[in-house]
């Protein structure tokens, strides 16, 4: 029975259904999320829409954390967003009647999904933020059909990670509200749990689950564009950063990661590195995990943040001078066994960091060319514990490097795609 509800919730969030409750399950379930239930399929309908494109909504209450005219203006651009690609229309009317009404609700608000608050100490947010009720099943039937609630008690923002985004948040409601039901594909609308993106973007499976639905009419210049394309693994792909966690590889690309098992080399993904690690800028420059307590850091420009597992340290993200770096950015980061160190990669040079002590070792930085065969300006490395290897990326190659004979292993670079991805 456990291994069993464990398996629906990885379907739910499209993880690998084991029915072991492993640490990327254990971060799904304490992700916020909508309250509708889940319907599992690759973009999924809730089986009614409306019977009319021209649809009606009004706001009946309010937000305390945003002015009257915030809360108008995110709700009415979320219903944009589905405008922009589709025949939909959508007015606010002041009083009356309307298809769609919008409320801020506590606790049981009586209508059988009570809301939680906002009680989670990691994230300052309930479990449950919002959720939406589908179409009317016939023109007679408008009872609370398409109506939409968020929990009051959640700290609701614009233009910011910290709190909740009313905007997303909205979408996503408002996808239910038209038709829509949850889908398992990171990155979509429609996924069931809230991570909050910095550049919101329409995912292929909800253009084409909303489209299916009340046709296409694509307008200008959309609220949220597309999606880009999602990076492929087998055509020469070029990665932003490369660690290993927990016995697992993670070559990251954008906004995306791909996985590798190294028990049985199983490659997954693509999927949203926010998908673990919530909060994350869109572009990771390095990342690693840190040999003395197992932590995760990563760096983008000139931040870095702190990890626990996927869980963010408070007080992040803090400047990489904290590491007595004298440059704006680095390349790659990389933890070393046999010295214990951490070194650091920029442009031609490199600084070993004291991981225990917190300061750059004396006589640094040295020249990459120190470290015979390999390029400068490389994009990531990692030590493979399991042969005893640095391997270093740069563009759509990669060396091998011995850490007993110090120099790149004869018939290196090779292509990260043949060599890592399955290709």
């Amino acid at each position: 029975m456990v291994a069993e509800a464990v398996r629906s919730v990885q379907k739910s969030y499209g993880l690998l259904a084991t029915g072991i409750l492993n640490p990327a399950t254990l971060a799904a379930i304490r992700k916020p999320r909508c309250g509708v239930p889940d319907v599992l399929a690759r973009y999924a309908l809730s089986g009614t829409k409306w019977a009319k494109n021209d649809l009606t909504y009004r706001l009946e209450s309010l937000t305390s954390h945003l002015t009257e005219t915030e809360a108008r203006e995110a709700i009415r651009d979320a219903f944009r967003v589905w405008s922009d690609y589709t025949p939909l229309t959508f007015t606010a009317v002041p009083s009356g009647r309307a298809d769609i009404i919008i409320k801020f609700s506590t606790g049981d608000h009586q209508d059988g999904s009570p809301f939680d608050g906002r009680f989670d100490f990691h994230t300052g947010r309930g479990l449950r933020l919002a959720h939406a009720f589908q179409p009317p099943r016939d023109s007679n039937t408008y009872y609370i059909d398409g109506d939409t609630h968020f929990d009051a008690d959640e700290l609701w923002t614009l233009n910011s990670p910290e709190g909740t985004n009313l905007f997303q948040v909205a979408v996503h409601e408002f996808g239910h509200a038209l038709g829509l039901s949850h889908t398992p594909v990171p990155g979509t609308i429609m996924f069931p749990a809230y991570i909050y993106k910095d550049n919101p973007c329409m995912h292929p499976d909800d253009k084409m689950a909303i489209q299916s639905l009340y046709g296409k009419d694509e307008k200008p210049n959309p609220i949220i564009p597309e999606c880009s394309p999602l990076p492929d693994r087998c055509r020469r792909p070029e990665f932003d950063a490369v660690f290993q966690f927990r016995g697992e590889l993670f070559f990251l690309k954008d906004v995306y990661f791909f996985r590798i098992n190294q028990r049985n080399n199983r490659v997954s993904g693509p999927d949203p590195i926010t998908h673990f690690w919530s909060g994350l800028p869109n572009k990771i420059d390095a990342a690693y995990e840190r040999i003395h307590d197992g932590k995760l850091i990563f760096f983008s420009g000139n931040l870095f943040w702190l990890f626990e597992g996927v869980l963010p340290e408070p007080g992040y993200p803090q400047p990489i001078s904290r590491f007595g770096l004298p440059v704006d950015s680095v390349d790659a980061a990389l933890p070393w066994r046999p010295s214990g160190k951490t070194y650091f990669f920029k442009d031609e040079y490199y600084w070993r960091y004291d991981e225990l002590k917190g300061e750059i070792d004396p006589g640094f930085p040295r020249p990459i060319t120190v470290w015979r065969g390999l390029p400068t300006h490389i994009d990531a490395a990692f030590e493979a514990t399991e042969d005893g290897h640095v391997y270093v990326f740069k563009g759509q190659h990669y060396w091998k490097y011995s850490e007993t004979r110090y120099r790149v292993v004869r018939g290196y670079p090779r292509e990260t795609s043949d060599g890592w991805m399955g290709c």
